[in-house]
């Protein structure tokens, strides 16, 4: 009767899932991602009204609306859910559309940065953008089904308490590498903009100013 009564305990406070604390929340998370999903719906509707889905650029701009949609309905998914199949599966949900949003974001820098500071033409590694930005997140969202890793976690499921290593190693160290390295991207795309701004004579490359309207369009 224990056993029975403890399958779906708040791991968040060491309490059964019914405890106001674990209530509230999940009543946030999911008014949070309500509202992401609605976002995403939204700009999927622009998206296809005005058909912005031609240029290299808008078709990754739907990809990642496209993968925050489904990290929403990740967040959306039930209660405090005992370990067992449907956990597992909302944890490799999550874990897989969070980094399919990361990689987008990423691909979208690298590609901005490519665009505007090498001045080369990007539509040749769309293909490489899809791999990288679905095929990579698969990976790394399966390597903990193969040890048991996933598991309640606090208010969801996701990498259980006992594997906190794992959670920096798949999703912590790598974000905040991420972030730092596009922060430098960023960095140096503002520089460049900005000295070309400065030093800019009147001559017209129409290369260059292909390549701009491609970016932004």
């Amino acid at each position: 009767m224990d056993s029975g009564a403890n399958v779906t305990r708040c791991t968040l406070f060491h309490t059964h899932s019914e405890d106001y604390r674990c209530v509230t929340i999940i009543t946030v998370k999911r008014a949070a991602a309500t509202f992401s999903v609605i976002g995403c719906i939204f700009m999927l509707f622009v998206i296809w009204i005005f058909h912005k889905y031609s240029s290299l650029a808008q078709k990754m701009i739907f990809c990642l609306t496209v993968a925050a949609l489904f990290d929403g309905m990740a967040y959306l998914m039930g209660e405090v859910l005992p370990d067992g199949i449907l956990c597992n599966f909302q944890a490799w949900w999550l874990t897989y559309f969070d980094w399919c949003s990361l990689a987008w974001v990423c691909c979208i820098t690298l590609n901005l940065y490519i665009n505007l500071v090498k001045e080369m033409r990007t539509e040749r590694f769309e293909i490489a953008y899809h791999i990288t930005a679905w095929g990579v997140p698969f990976c790394l969202s399966c390597l903990p089904l193969f040890g048991d890793y996933y598991g309640p976690a606090g208010a969801w499921c996701w990498i259980s308490n006992e594997h906190m290593a794992w959670r920096f190693g798949i999703w912590y160290i790598p974000l905040f590498i991420l972030i730092f390295l596009m922060m430098l991207c960023y960095s140096r795309i503002i520089y460049v903009a900005k000295k070309r701004a400065s030093t800019w004579s009147g001559t017209y490359n129409p290369n260059r100013e292909g390549s701009k309207v491609h970016v932004c369009f």
